[in-house]
Formats: structure tokens, C-alpha cells, sequence
């Protein structure tokens, strides 16, 4: 099934790829293709950017669940390449606890308490697994560095309580 942007005039598939999805609309998806529409945005943007942001904000304060649920969507895509959806199925196959520690996050922010962090490689990129905060921190000031891990370990074990 196909369906033509009446703004550029080109015929797409009707698919939520070329179209945001709209439960509005006969059809399910908006009526302008994705291009034409972030092209209208970036116009009324540019035409008066106070007004623009004081609509989003407005929009923001009136949704705050909505507007945290996509800044977090966007957040996993763009960091780390993963949906939250993959985040949820991780965060379920660890039983909601840290790879680490083996301990639920602690951590609280405005939302109330923190998701497990995202861990990956920083050469890679590639996602390993969830971390609290702290482990998560931990293995940051470490430079993810076996090597002074290791020391660190050693230096606790030789200076444990009791020895």
C-alpha cells in the first residue's frame, strides 16, 4: 500500500518509516511525509523561536510523563543504539539489578529513583549490560582499566578490616 505526500508530491509507502503515526487519521499515519513535516517544523521554528519554545515548554509542564518518556527514547537511540523496549527486556533478564553488584539502583532523581545505567564499551560502543550508579561511576574513575581494578582489589584485600 502506498500513500502521497500532498506537500512534495511523492509517492511513499505507507509505512510509519516515511509517516509519524497518527491514531487520528483513516489510516493511522499523518498526512505529511516525515521530511516535509520536520521541513514545516524548522520553518515555524525559524518564523518565531520564542513562540516555539514556549509552546514546548507549555507542552512539557502539561505532559511531563510523556515528555520524559520520549526524551529517555530518544536518550537510549542516540547513545547507546538500543530501543527501550531492548532496555526493558535487559533490565527484566537481570531481574532489575545491577550486573555488579547484584543490587537494585539506589539513586533517586526528580523522577524518583534511577533506571540501572546503560554500560557499554567505550571503544566500541557495543552495550555489555545495566550498572547502578555507583558501579557504573566505579568502573568511569577506573577508566574501565583491569589493571588498576585489579590493584584496587588487591589493596582492599591486603588492608581488610580484622588482618
Amino acid at each position: 500500500m502506498t500513500k502521497t505526500c500532498p506537500k512534495c508530491k511523492v509517492v511513499y509507502p505507507a509505512t510509519q518509516e516515511y509517516f509519524h503515526q497518527d491514531i487520528s487519521r483513516l489510516g493511522g499515519l499523518a498526512n505529511q511525509c516525515k521530511k516535509c513535516r520536520k521541513i514545516a517544523g524548522r520553518i515555524q521554528y525559524l518564523r518565531d523561536p520564542v513562540k516555539h519554545l514556549e509552546r514546548k515548554t507549555a507542552w512539557k509542564r502539561a505532559n511531563p510523563e510523556k515528555a520524559y518518556l520520549g526524551t529517555r527514547r530518544l536518550d537510549l537511540k542516540c547513545k547507546y543504539g538500543i530501543t527501550l523496549e531492548q532496555y526493558d527486556q535487559m533490565f527484566d533478564a537481570q531481574g532489575g539489578v545491577c550486573a555488579i553488584c547484584g543490587e537494585p539502583e539506589a539513586v533517586a532523581n526528580k523522577h524518583g529513583v534511577c533506571r540501572l545505567s546503560v554500560d557499554h564499551d567505550h571503544e566500541t560502543n557495543k552495550v555489555r549490560m545495566l550498572l547502578c550508579n555507583k558501579c557504573n561511576h566505579g568502573l568511569g574513575l577506573f577508566d574501565e582499566n583491569l589493571e588498576k581494578l585489579l590493584k584496587a582489589m588487591h589493596y582492599l584485600i591486603v588492608h581488610r578490616k580484622g588482618k
